[in-house]
């Protein structure tokens, strides 16, 4: 479940439900960030099977009718090649997959592992990892790797459920020497950088849980694409939203000014009205014949 809404809505579907459910997951998306809260799998490695077949991403025909922009989809990530050896030119993102095909591609027969492994490759299913985060061919390949490793390594089980998902304007990690050296998830928390428009996580998350001994057991992961987004140029910090000083002495005025401008009576006692200077500046020049606009 989502507590609360600090980081944006769940996304309410026309039967009143936030779930989108598929075979073998499902999904939450945040209204505000067109992206999951997270993507939530059963996983059995053991009945893997068949090959990869699919068309590519498509959008989720339940989120475009309550919402048609409610998904990231094609228009952000554009038709960039797998892999460019001269770099990313034009957009530097994969279509990053939450929940990965091979996981979700198991079932009592290759037809139904198809299915389910096609069913991966929803646009609410995936969100913009960096290139260099998400593929395994790269150095860094840092997704991939704990993906892999989550069902092969971390744990000793035929069954598993793994929720993955964006951590929305994460705090900073502690960086030396352009490495990271820890993370700090109780820092204070920073706006995504922006590309194209899109507000990018900086970081993921992967929550691992199986059933050993009649106990429930579970590994929680956190890995972090910042270093990639901060050194590209082409991916801008969010600037904070404020007024220049300039800006408002220019445009602050006194609430008896604002009510004569307006028509309207805020019903304020006088010990609420500021004394403003400036503003009395102002307005005494306008009820004074002063003709001059901005």
């Amino acid at each position: 479940r989502v507590a609360g809404a600090r980081f944006g809505k769940p996304l309410k579907l026309k039967d009143g439900s936030t779930e989108l459910r598929y075979w073998n997951y499902s999904v939450v998306m945040n209204q505000n960030r067109k992206l999951a809260f997270f993507s939530a799998a059963n996983i059995r490695p053991a009945e893997g099977r068949g090959k990869r077949d699919t068309g590519g991403f498509i959008n989720d025909k339940r989120v475009t009718e309550v919402d048609r922009s409610g998904q990231i989809g094609e228009g952000f990530y554009g038709k960039q090649s797998t892999f460019e050896s001269a770099g990313r030119a034009l957009n530097p993102f994969d279509r990053g997959h939450l929940t990965r095909r091979e996981d979700l591609q198991w079932g009592s027969t290759d037809a139904e592992a198809k299915r389910s492994g096609d069913d991966s490759f929803h646009f609410t299913n995936c969100a913009p990892q960096h290139y260099a985060f998400n593929q395994v061919k790269e150095i860094n390949g840092l997704w991939n790797r704990l993906e892999t490793m989550a069902v092969r390594d971390l744990t000793e089980t035929p069954n598993l459920c793994i929720i993955n998902g964006p951590v929305f304007n994460a705090p900073l990690s502690r960086v030396q020497e352009d490495q990271i050296t820890g993370l700090q998830l109780n820092g204070p928390r920073t706006p995504d950088p922006v590309f194209g428009g899109v507000s990018i996580p900086r970081m993921y998350f992967k929550l691992i849980a199986w059933a050993e001994e009649n106990k429930l057991r579970c590994r929680a992961f956190v890995v972090t694409q910042e270093l990639l987004l901060a050194n590209d140029e082409r991916i801008r910090e969010q600037e904070e939203a404020r007024l220049t000083p300039e800006e408002i002495a220019l445009y602050e005025v006194s609430v008896p000014a604002l009510e004569k401008l307006t028509g309207l009576k805020f019903g304020l006692p006088k010990s609420a009205t500021p004394i403003l200077k400036q503003a009395e500046s102002t307005e005494n020049a306008s009820l004074n014949g002063d003709e001059r606009r901005i």
